[in-house]
C-alpha cells in the first residue's frame, strides 16, 4: 500500500534517469569516435605544418584521439615524443599517459584472449538443434 508506492515510483524514476545517462553516454561515445577520427587527422596535420605554440600538447591530444581509436602504438608514440619535453608537468604527464595506454592495450588484449578461448572451448560442442 502506501509505504510500498512511494518506494517503487522512486525506483522507477531512478531506473528512467539511467537510461537517459547511458543513452546519452552511447551518443557521446558514438560521436567521440568520429571525432576523434578527424581529431587524429587534424593533429597530424598540425603537427606536420609545424609553428604550433605548444608543439608537446597537441601530441598529448593526438596520444588520446589515437587511444580512444584504440591505435595504442600510435597512441604510445605520441606519448613518449611529448615526453622528450623540458617541461616537469608535461613529462609527468606523459609518463602517466603512456602508463594508461599500455594498461589499455593489456586490458584489451586479455579481454580478446579471454573471448578467443570462450569460442574455442564451445566450439567442440555440437549444435542445440
Amino acid at each position: 500500500g502506501g509505504f510500498r508506492a512511494p518506494f517503487f515510483y522512486g525506483r522507477k524514476i531512478r531506473l528512467m534517469k539511467t537510461f537517459r545517462i547511458q543513452i546519452r553516454a552511447y551518443g557521446y561515445y558514438a560521436d567521440f569516435q568520429l571525432v576523434s577520427e578527424d581529431s587524429t587527422e587534424a593533429f597530424n596535420n598540425a603537427l606536420e605544418k609545424g609553428e604550433l605554440s605548444d608543439r608537446n600538447d597537441t601530441l598529448l591530444f593526438l596520444a588520446r584521439s589515437e587511444l580512444a581509436l584504440q591505435n595504442f602504438d600510435s597512441a604510445l608514440e605520441a606519448a613518449n615524443e611529448a615526453g622528450e619535453s623540458t617541461d616537469e608537468r608535461v613529462i609527468k604527464s606523459a609518463r602517466d599517459f603512456a602508463r594508461l595506454i599500455e594498461g589499455r592495450r593489456s586490458f584489451y588484449t586479455t579481454i580478446a584472449q579471454r573471448k578467443a578461448d570462450a569460442i574455442d572451448f564451445y566450439r567442440g560442442y555440437p549444435p542445440l538443434d
